[in-house]
């Protein structure tokens, strides 16, 4: 799986097998339980004594500053809430699959209004500033007080916000399009945590150590602000704008429905 059937799936010929006519990329292993590593091949050449990490990306890098975000309006969450039943996705502990919910929404003033269970999700298209968003109601996600939003979104890594207010949601997409990508709690219209992803909104160039420290608080912040055990605060909300994974999805064009491979038409405003 992880050697040659993997470069036969993507053409690498040269790549997947120790055999005349492959690259020589191999590690020997000491011991095979315990992944002991006694040396890294590249090439055909023991790098394990003089590997070392690309050096980092410069400032200026065409790898950062990827997150390109239109200015948004007070009202670009704002959902209509309709009489009958409407459109709602359902989170599944423990899954990335999604249930194609009905519900009738609380609303204000003919506007729904988070509550109840019900946080909103908007989906923000982050490459080129369109000004294209996508908003729905979601069940199950259970956030309380704030917004959490990251641009790790799979797979077009629009920039995706869940919250109970707009407001704290807004402030969420300003903080990642200020650190330029990456994870952000926000609560009464400040940031509580970021952990920035720097390099096209999706990696860290920062230590290990140091970004499992920041997520690890995250995740607890996130726990505390009501986000319940099993859905991860992140990877569930990355998942949700993935429209091939059953039953429904959000994406900048508006909710769509994987089983039927249609968008769900737009309620009327």
């Amino acid at each position: 799986m992880a050697s040659i059937n993997t470069a036969q799936c993507y053409g690498l010929r040269h790549l997947g097998a120790i055999a005349p006519g492959y690259q020589a990329d191999f590690v020997v292993l000491r011991d095979l339980r315990r992944v002991d590593i006694a040396a890294v091949y590249h090439k055909g050449k023991d790098v394990a004594g003089g590997f070392a990490a690309a050096p980092p990306l410069a400032p200026d890098s065409p790898l950062r500053h990827t997150v390109h975000v239109a200015p948004l309006a007070p009202e670009a969450f704002r959902l209509k809430a309709m009489e009958g039943g409407q459109d709602v996705i359902g989170l599944i502990a423990g899954q990335l699959a999604t249930e194609h919910l009905t519900r009738k929404l609380p609303a204000q003033n003919g506007w729904f209004v988070p509550c109840d269970g019900f946080n909103k999700l908007a989906v923000v298209e982050r490459h080129h500033a369109t000004g294209a968003v996508g908003v729905a109601p979601i069940m199950g996600y259970g956030l309380r007080g704030g917004a959490i939003a990251t641009t790790v979104s799979h797979d077009s890594h629009n920039l995706l916000v869940a919250g109970d207010n707009d407001a704290d949601m807004l402030a969420a997409v300003a903080e990642l399009a200020r650190v330029g990508g990456g994870y952000t709690i926000v609560s009464h219209g400040e940031p509580l945590a970021t952990l920035p992803l720097s390099v096209l909104g999706l990696v860290s160039d920062r230590p290990y150590e140091e970004v499992e420290q920041k997520l690890h608080h995250m995740i607890s912040l996130a726990r505390k602000m009501g986000v319940p055990e099993g859905i991860e605060p992140f990877i569930t909300l990355s998942f949700l704008a993935l429209p091939v994974i059953p039953a429904v999805r959000l994406t900048p064009r508006g909710l769509f429905d994987v089983e039927k491979f249609a968008f769900i038409a737009a309620q009327p405003e």
